[in-house]
């Protein structure tokens, strides 16, 4: 296991836990970083049945974990809403979502106003598992790449926060 170095700022994101439990096991978030376009992503360590892996996570708006006027009582988890306190087994945040699930997701939320120069990616998208497959003589993080950067005019609350998971997936490979 790679040893990284403590990023977690506990003062600058009050309402983030440090450790949360499930039903699957402990989630240590190691790190925090905010995106240009107000999310955030994180690096964590997930301790289950004896086993214990490392992989990034997507966890946010970033305002949903600053300290507001008047706090909620009650501590955020690191997933807004769900992950993490919603104790369901198996948890789908202990791994990536599906790429395919994540391009089904864009074409439901763009519809058919997607911009020709992304399409041809996104379609690829809909045929992987996971951002390590090939399509062709592509990789999926290539496809994952010219998508975001044909992506521009796609916008909107579920655009900022499907393409902040993408570079997510991205940045930990």
């Amino acid at each position: 296991m790679i040893d990284k170095p403590d990023l977690f700022d506990a003062e600058k994101y009050p309402r983030l836990r440090r450790q949360s439990k499930t039903s699957q096991g402990l989630c240590t978030l190691l790190s925090v970083s905010e995106t240009s376009d107000g999310f955030l992503t994180g690096w964590a360590r997930f301790e289950q049945y004896g086993e214990t892996h490392e992989h990034s996570v997507f966890l946010g708006a970033a305002s949903d974990f600053r300290p507001d006027p008047d706090p909620d009582p009650r501590p955020a988890g690191p997933w807004p809403s769900a992950c993490l306190m919603c104790e369901s087994a198996p948890c789908q945040h202990t791994k990536p979502r599906r790429l395919d699930a994540i391009a089904e997701e864009i074409v439901n939320d763009w519809g058919d106003k997607v911009n020709y120069a992304a399409k041809p990616y996104l379609l690829a998208m809909l045929e992987l598992d996971d951002i390590k497959d090939a399509y062709y003589m592509d990789s999926g993080a290539s496809l994952v790449r010219y998508f975001l950067g044909n992506a521009t005019t796609w916008r909107g609350e579920t655009a900022r926060r499907v393409k902040a998971e993408l570079k997510a997936m991205l940045k930990a490979l």
